[in-house]
């Protein structure tokens, strides 16, 4: 059986926040939430997969960098 895990991504001023599952159920009920724009949810281990092996060095760069916005 294979388990698929999912982290969600936020962002605030440049600054950027990563949630597993629990986490982000938990911090989406809080007040804090208003002051964090949600930004990407991703599979973790495609995206690596995807880094590494389809871009080039300053690709993975714009696409780290894309989830701050």
């Amino acid at each position: 059986m294979k388990t698929q895990t999912f982290i969600f991504i936020y962002s605030r001023k440049g600054e950027v926040k990563v949630l597993n599952s629990y986490d982000s159920t938990i911090f989406e009920q809080t007040k804090e939430r208003k002051k964090w724009k949600h930004t990407a949810t991703i599979d973790p281990c495609i995206f690596i997969e995807y880094l590494c092996n389809r871009c080039t060095d300053e690709q993975i760069i714009d696409e780290i960098m894309e989830l701050k916005q």
